[in-house]
C-alpha cells in the first residue's frame, strides 16, 4: 500500500529521487518537480490529480506507481507539498500558494529551515575559515548537487515533520500554511 501522497520540489533528478525513496514507506513522492517555473504552471493539474500536467517529463514525474505486489494504482491527491531544493524560495512559495487558493486546494508545504540546517551542516563538516550569511549559503547550497547523504538526512527530517502534520490533521486539505523541518 502506497503511503501518503506528497509532492517533492527538487533541482537535480537523482537527489530528488533518492529524497523520495527515503520518504517511504510513510510518504509516496507521487510528482517530482526539477523546474520551480513548471511546478508554478502545473501544480493546479497535479492538486487536482484528474490529468498529467502539460509539462511533465520523465524526470518531473518520478513518484511510485506500483505496490509491493506491482498493482498499478492510481494516487491520491497529493496532501503536502516539500521543498527539497533553495531554488524554490519565499518568491515562489507565495506564488504557488496563490494558485493553490485559486483552485481552492488547501495543501500544506513544508521547507527546510535553512538557518538551522546550515548551522547543523557546519558542525558536522571540517572547520573553515569563510563566513558566509545564510543567503549565500542557501544561494551555494541551490548550486551545488547535494551529497545523498545530506539528502537522506533531509528527508529524514521532512518525514517527521509530516508525521507530525499527519497526527494534528493538518494532511487533511483545511490547511496551507508553511512548515519548517
Amino acid at each position: 500500500m502506497p503511503g501518503i501522497s506528497v509532492i517533492i520540489l527538487g533541482k537535480f533528478s537523482e537527489a530528488s529521487r533518492t529524497f523520495r525513496d527515503a520518504l517511504l514507506p510513510d510518504f509516496d513522492g507521487i510528482y517530482i518537480f526539477l523546474d520551480p517555473t513548471a511546478a508554478l504552471n502545473d501544480l493546479p493539474f497535479v492538486i487536482k490529480g484528474t490529468t498529467a500536467p502539460p509539462s511533465v517529463t520523465d524526470d518531473s514525474t518520478t513518484g511510485t506507481d506500483t505496490d509491493t505486489d506491482h498493482t498499478i494504482h492510481k494516487p491520491s491527491p497529493p496532501k503536502a507539498i516539500v521543498v527539497a531544493s533553495p531554488v524554490y524560495d519565499d518568491a515562489f512559495l507565495e506564488s504557488a500558494r496563490q494558485i493553490l487558493l485559486a483552485n481552492d486546494a488547501h495543501v500544506p508545504f513544508l521547507k527546510p529551515d535553512w538557518d538551522n540546517n546550515n548551522a547543523a551542516a557546519a558542525s558536522d563538516a571540517p572547520a573553515t575559515t569563510t563566513t558566509t550569511t545564510t543567503t549565500t549559503a542557501a544561494a551555494a547550497a541551490a548550486a551545488a548537487v547535494p551529497d545523498p547523504q545530506a539528502v537522506k538526512h533531509a528527508a529524514e527530517r521532512a518525514t517527521k515533520a509530516l508525521k507530525k502534520l499527519h497526527e494534528e490533521g493538518k494532511l487533511d486539505g483545511d490547511d496551507d500554511g508553511v512548515y519548517p523541518y
